[in-house]
């Protein structure tokens, strides 16, 4: 093998090792910027489910909430309820009342 043979055959296998290498790198950058993305995604779904746990906690309150109210409404319609009766006991007083004064 000559000298030159020898050189142009150096040379080819270096351009194939700098073929791959760039190869290589265009892979390694493509992986980068996948990992970059995952890890994006990953941050938006701890966002999400933060936001989706604070809307559970409001949720909790809100009916939490909403029971006392209808304990209330309940006490309401109770205290109504008995009003009314006390209402029909002096109509029915007044009644009586007015018959005796006749």
């Amino acid at each position: 093998m000559d000298s030159v043979s020898l050189v142009q055959n150096i040379l080819s296998g270096l351009g194939g090792a700098v073929i791959a290498y760039a190869l290589t790198k265009i892979s390694l950058r493509g992986v980068e910027k996948d990992i970059e993305g995952i890890k994006s995604w990953q941050q938006n779904m701890q966002q999400t489910i933060t936001n989706q746990s604070k809307l559970f906690s409001q949720l909790g309150k809100m009916e939490s909430e909403l029971s006392h109210i209808n304990e209330t409404m309940h006490n309401i319609s109770d205290t109504m309820a008995k009003v009314t009766e006390m209402m029909h006991g002096i109509d029915k007083r007044v009644i009586v009342f007015e018959n005796t004064k006749k």
